[in-house]
């Protein structure tokens, strides 16, 4: 049961972004000190001086109603923060900003990790919640997206893997626009459903709640975006799939500490889920000595990468003679 409890630390941040809404600038400092300070510090704490185990290997008959029900729960909390933004901090741009930011910071926790589990599934229902997720953090085509780096991944071709010796920021201005046009020039039909209902719901955020909701709402999709480039450019930096080679633990940087895969439904056990993308986030298995580890958690690593110099002097010995030239 405690392990099962655990994967509820993902609605901490979360809780906070909406519970800060209508304040100040000065509240975004509170989820952020929590989700990039106090969260690696304790992590650390955790994984070196107790040696606590990342996380047992979940069978479906110990995974309890919990885990199971937590990530179907993320829509309506995201809808929480969302209706909180619209309704406390949209009387001014700057607040609508602030709001924005915030809800951003939520849906870049709950909404990517919960909408990328659902995604998965092989349940329609479980699909389409997930898709309803990435609607209410304005980023539908994630979905569509997503799918064409998991045929591409650690390749030449793929948006989402960083090549070695690339900046974080020369990536994100790189991975934005190629994976958008990748996804237009695979399903322009379905790219022009997602983007007509998306500029929809822009409007409706106006025409419901007035104000400056469009702006909260489109400032949430830029963070959300931000927060998710930022992740995948960790997961995949340096790594090559050569012609014709499965996909497969060395494809991917895993982290196995604690409060990281507690935090973001195991999002950790990273290779193993491109290698068995519908295999629920509670049964991924424990890292074996193949998998290509960081020494520190995920969060600790992408605050290397704001440092580019930093982030080479960390990462670049790791890699070996794998890299994307």
């Amino acid at each position: 049961m405690l392990w099962n409890l655990n994967y509820l630390m993902i609605f901490v941040v979360p809780f906070l972004c909406g519970l800060f809404m209508g304040l100040p600038a000065w509240a975004v400092l509170v989820p952020l000190s929590v989700g990039f300070l106090f969260h690696p510090i304790i992590d650390k704490v955790a994984h070196r001086w107790f040696n606590f185990p990342a996380m047992p290997q979940t069978l479906p008959s110990r995974a309890g109603w919990l885990p199971r029900f937590a990530v179907f729960l993320c829509l309506p909390f995201q809808g929480w923060v969302l209706y909180r933004a619209f309704t406390l901090g949209v009387s001014s741009l700057d607040a609508a900003v602030v709001s924005g930011v915030l809800a951003g910071l939520s849906g870049g926790i709950i909404g990517i990790a919960a909408g990328h589990e659902l995604i998965h599934r092989k349940s329609k229902l479980a699909r389409l919640w997930g898709k309803g997720l990435l609607y209410a953090i304005n980023y539908p085509h994630f979905a569509h997206e997503h799918m064409l780096h998991h045929l591409h991944v650690a390749t030449p071709l793929d948006p989402d893997t960083a090549r070695t010796g690339e900046s974080f920021y020369r990536f994100f201005i790189r991975s934005v626009p190629q994976g958008y046009r990748m996804c237009w020039r695979k399903n322009p039909s379905k790219m022009r459903v997602l983007t007509a209902t998306q500029i929809g719901l822009t409007i409706s955020a106006g025409l419901i709640f007035g104000g400056y909701a469009p702006i909260a709402f489109i400032t949430q999709g830029i963070v959300t975006l931000a927060l998710l480039k930022w992740i995948n450019y960790v997961e995949h930096y340096g790594l090559l799939r050569l012609d014709g080679e499965p996909v497969g633990h060395h494809h991917s940087w895993d982290c196995v500490s604690p409060f990281t895969n507690w935090s973001l439904f195991n999002l950790g056990y990273h290779s193993e889920h491109h290698r068995t993308a519908s295999l629920p986030f509670y049964r991924l298995p424990e890292r074996k000595s193949e998998w290509h580890t960081y020494p520190e958690p995920y969060v600790v690593m992408m605050l290397y990468a704001l440092v580019p110099s930093l982030w080479r002097k960390q990462v670049h010995p790791l890699i070996g003679d794998r890299h994307v030239g």
